[in-house]
Formats: C-alpha cells, sequence, structure tokens
C-alpha cells in the first residue's frame, strides 16, 4: 500500500542519514532538510527511495558474533513490528 511505502521509504531516509552523518555531513544535513539538490549523495538516496524494491541496510563493520546476534535479532523484531502495526517503532523525524 502507498502508507507503507511511504513508511519504509521514512525508515530508509533514518538509516542513510545515521550512515551518512558520520561520512557526510553534508548529505545527511540535505536530507533532513529536504534539499537533496544540494547534495550528489543526497540526490542519489532521494532518487532510491522511490523505488520499491531498494532497501538501505546499515553498513555493519563490528561483527563479533555477540554483535551480529544483537543486530539480527533487533532487525527481526523491527521487521516483525512493521509487519503487525504497518508502523517503525525508531522512525526519524
Amino acid at each position: 500500500s502507498a502508507t507503507a511505502r511511504a513508511a519504509a521509504a521514512d525508515a530508509a531516509l533514518a538509516c542513510a542519514e545515521r550512515q551518512l552523518a558520520e561520512g557526510k555531513p553534508a548529505a545527511a544535513a540535505a536530507l533532513r532538510s529536504g534539499n537533496s539538490h544540494n547534495s550528489l549523495e543526497a540526490q542519489t538516496i532521494a532518487a532510491l527511495l522511490l523505488y520499491p524494491n531498494v532497501l538501505f541496510t546499515p553498513h555493519n563493520a563490528f561483527n563479533t558474533i555477540e554483535a551480529v546476534q544483537r543486530k539480527s535479532q533487533f532487525s527481526v523484531h523491527e521487521v516483525l513490528y512493521f509487519l503487525k502495526s504497518k508502523n517503525f517503532r525508531n522512525r526519524v523525524r
């Protein structure tokens, strides 16, 4: 549905913003402000968000067994929550 796609786009944008905040602060700021035309990286992300088959995932640099288990559990819980409620618990606005 359109609502689910919009919610998924919001979640992807939030994920992209978190990742960009460290490496590309200008792109993250452009996405937050809605002025993606100010940054090529932000333009690319904004364009990709229009596709329903694009999934943004976080950079995964810390891969101990425990860290991967925690991240996996968190991801599964968030997906199940979304499927049940059609909402994201950790939505960045």
